[in-house]
């Protein structure tokens, strides 16, 4: 560490502001070393292949050594694809009653070639459950495992697979695959790099050199590079027929996918993989979807529609561009005057095609704008003085797919040896279809398993139109029927609400499947009577008002002086901003919107007083046990936004089958939700903490008693003008 300390002080500060990537001027040594610990294994060498010599190549060299003698994970983080070779040795593992249960359970399923709904609880050890069924049939199956956060993901296939694969008689393969954009692309890669910082060129180049996978998560920290000027695209993907693809990190993947016997992958490739002309994952003997409560969002993300205005003039701009060289090339060639008149004729459509957006955009923009709202519904009225350019807009469409698709046939025939142009064209014709579809379903469906409504930039003007999918039952009953000789399995610590099953279900519509299920619920095996307290509030004022936001600002003061590592839970940005005004100690970290979550908790965790201030994705997927978490507070009941035009649309469509859209929707989710959210205090059998419920409505409204019967002890209720006492 000395030695470290003495290189630290030999450097200068424009070099230790090199690899932290951003000029913050003075800092200390524990601020640089914390920094540069969090990087990953790859972007720590691409540094040391920029230095030949030098205190500072000493000083790389020893922190990777410090690193790599700390623990091997980053080993394991760069691979994607494995062979796994069964452990000679069953691990040294109590398998908990529960646990055998969900296994026997899973078991059954594959002979079944059912459906499990399995609500299993932290502790219960449930992926070993689900994962050791897999191996005593790997042999001859394959099995998709998909889950909700890559942080799930990632464990899944780096510790979990191999510690099941004991019970495995023979070696098997892995691969973990993520969505094409989170992986690095060459050619958009050497397209750009003319704009990156000497230094960002140099880390980029080593990371080329040392990645096995290609994911540019190991590039996290690298402020400065646009992700979208380095990573592969699907849109723009050429594929086989791109020069960089015998090197390509996702083609190469990819090509391993339907040869693994385990796929870990995300719920949404998972989905968006049911949308494609031809599948890249493959058919399964078994489909797990673990953090299954969240695939009702992903289902309405994958199966919607926009019509963004300034990205579809980005892309008709870049179609004007290409098509118009590829036109030269295509006079120059032998080819027939079919194939030269259309070059001609889509150049002379895309330049009119651009034209009736710009009068579309102007005119809906001219009834939305007086509002000022970002977002609100939209009525199909605003089309009404539109029309004639909305069916110009679809002619042009359907007229440049259909004779792409034509002028792509005579290509091939003809045996046309330009790539490039094979290529433009084929995702013209694709980005037209795209378009196409979700240009008549945002300004002609009014369809009721829709909600339409717009998002409009208040400073740039941007408009983008949304039909968001609210039926996701119907939708992903499609799904289930498909895969009728395929075991399905949705499991997660929350997926009852109101102590029935009926709100997921009804979410994936597998009533309406038809499809054979069966419901489990598995009891923890935490002791959370002694183990965890739960205080809720009455007298700390409605949650709406600035009374209650200046008492939840006492009481943060009151926990502030316990020193105890601390995960504050707000159901908006608004409310972070507010906190982070009035508490200026440095022990409270706060959440950032469009911030690095990874960072912030690391920061937290090097605090053993951290108070760690966050929203959205801090309800879930994080692990804090032992004394990283020893108390949770809650600000408000996570409820739907009332005016949110899909929960607004959701509501009227209870409504109108005669259900409550606040008793059958808005409050089984709030319970879900908080459910989530009190999962992050219990990790561990040896974890103990307080909750702290600070929303009164839990005491005061009528609904609070169905929202505690789902706690797992009795909350002990407070008035928080006699609480000091408890803190």
């Amino acid at each position: 560490m000395d030695r470290i300390k003495k290189l630290f002080s030999q450097i200068s500060d424009e070099e230790k502001n090199s690899i932290l990537f951003e000029k913050i001027g003075k800092f200390s040594f524990k601020e640089f070393k914390d920094r540069v610990s969090s990087y990953s294994n790859s972007l720590i060498n691409s540094f040391i292949l920029s230095y030949s010599s030098g205190p500072f190549l000493e000083l790389l060299l020893l922190l990777k050594e410090e690193a790599q003698g700390k623990d091997k994970k980053e080993q394991l983080e760069e691979e994607a694809f494995k062979v796994v070779n069964p452990s000679r040795k069953k691990p040294q593992l109590e398998e908990r009653d529960g646990q055998k249960i969900f296994r026997e359970n899973v078991e059954n399923l594959l002979k079944e070639k059912s459906v499990l709904i399995a609500e299993a609880p932290p502790g219960i050890g449930k992926t070993l459950a689900y994962l050791l069924p897999m191996m005593e049939n790997i042999e001859s199956k394959r099995f998709l495992i998909s889950t909700n956060t890559k942080s799930l993901q990632e464990q899944i296939f780096t510790k979990d697979i191999k510690l099941a694969s004991y019970n495995a008689k023979v070696s098997f393969s892995t691969i973990n695959i993520k969505g094409i954009s989170n992986y690095f692309c060459f050619s958009k890669y050497y397209e750009n790099m003319e704009k990156f910082h000497p230094l960002m060129k140099l880390a980029t180049e080593g990371f080329i050199q040392i990645s096995k996978t290609g994911d540019i998560n190991s590039l996290k920290f690298m402020k400065g590079i646009t992700y979208d000027d380095i990573t592969c695209d699907s849109r723009y993907c050429q594929d086989l027929e791109c020069p960089f693809s015998n090197i390509c990190f996702f083609l190469r993947l990819k090509e391993k996918v339907l040869s693994s016997q385990i796929v870990v992958t995300n719920h949404y490739l998972t989905l968006i993989n049911e949308t494609l002309p031809k599948s890249i994952l493959g058919d399964f003997e078994m489909i797990i979807f673990d953090e299954a409560h969240n695939l009702e969002n992903v289902i309405s993300d994958v199966y919607s529609y926009t019509i963004d205005f300034f990205e579809i003039f980005k892309i008709l701009k870049y179609f004007i561009k290409r098509v118009k060289e590829d036109l030269k090339s295509v006079e120059e060639s032998s080819l027939s005057y079919d194939c030269f008149n259309f070059f001609t004729e889509v150049y002379s459509f895309l330049n009119t095609l651009y034209e009736n957006f710009e009068i579309l955009y102007e005119n809906i923009l001219e009834k939305v704008t007086p509002d000022q709202k970002e977002k609100d519904v939209y009525d199909f009225k605003i089309f009404e003085n539109v029309k004639t350019y909305i069916l110009k807009i679809k002619q042009l469409l359907y007229s440049i797919r259909e004779n792409g698709e034509k002028t792509l046939k005579i290509l091939k025939d003809s045996k046309f040896k330009n790539l490039e142009i094979k290529h433009n064209l084929k995702y013209l014709v694709e980005e037209s279809a795209k378009i196409y579809e979700s240009f008549v379903v945002t300004t002609e469906a009014n369809n009721s398993d829709y909600a339409f409504f717009y998002d409009l930039n208040t400073k740039n003007k941007n408009l983008i139109l949304n039909a968001i999918l609210v039926n996701t039952g119907e939708q992903f009953s499609n799904f289930l029927r498909k895969k009728e000789k395929t075991s399905i399995l949705f499991t997660s610590g929350t997926l009852k609400s109101s102590n029935d099953f009926g709100f997921f279900k009804d979410r994936i519509g597998i009533n309406i499947s038809k499809r054979k299920y069966r419901e489990e619920v598995f009891l923890s095996s935490f002791d959370y009577k002694n183990q965890m307290t739960i205080f809720c509030f009455k007298n700390i004022g409605d949650p709406n008002t600035e009374q209650f936001m200046e008492n939840v600002i006492t009481f943060l003061r009151k926990v502030e002086e316990k020193r105890k590592r601390t995960l504050v839970l707000t159901t908006s940005y608004q409310q972070i901003e507010y906190l982070k005004k009035n508490l200026s100690d440095p022990k409270f970290i706060f959440q950032v919107k469009e911030g690095n979550n990874e960072k912030i908790l690391l920061q937290y965790k090097t605090r053993k007083d951290g108070i760690l201030v966050g929203t959205s994705t801090f309800w879930e997927g994080i692990d804090l046990p032992g004394d990283l978490l020893e108390i949770l507070v809650i600000l408000k009941l996570p409820f739907l936004v009332p005016d949110d035009p899909v929960f607004l649309k959701k509501g009227e469509n209870l409504k109108n089958k005669g259900f409550d859209p606040f008793y059958d929707y808005s409050l089984p989710y709030t319970i879900l939700k908080l459910k989530q959210g009190m999962g992050r205090l219990i990790r561990r059998k040896d974890d103990k903490g307080e909750i702290y419920i600070l929303d009164e409505r839990i005491v005061t409204k009528k609904y609070g008693k169905k929202v505690i019967s789902e706690f797992f002890v009795e909350p002990k209720i407070l008035d928080f003008n006699e609480f000091t006492g408890v803190l």
